[in-house]
């Protein structure tokens, strides 16, 4: 989940809200019947949602699984920080 836990202007907390705003939205219900549903009313909190996209899945695809950090030997002058093995 990267959704932000609370509202940018009035700090209320939203971000417990989230999975059950997804699944009424992929359920195909309107964003009006969402919002009174889990009780959101103000503008701020109703513009977190709406403007929030979430990337994850896209972005994952490019990290490398098995990236490991190794330490410095103190044998070795050079050394690599990340190994790929």
């Amino acid at each position: 989940m990267n959704n932000p836990q609370r509202c940018f202007s009035c700090n209320k907390i939203i971000g417990n809200l989230w999975d059950d705003y997804e699944k009424m939205k992929e359920n195909g219900e309107e964003f009006s019947d969402i919002c009174k549903q889990l009780y959101i009313e103000r503008y701020c909190c109703k513009r977190m949602f709406m403007s929030q996209k979430n990337f994850y899945n896209k972005f994952s695809k490019f990290t490398d699984k098995n990236l490991r950090l190794i330490t410095k030997h103190s044998t070795s002058e050079n050394f690599c920080l990340y190994n790929t093995k």
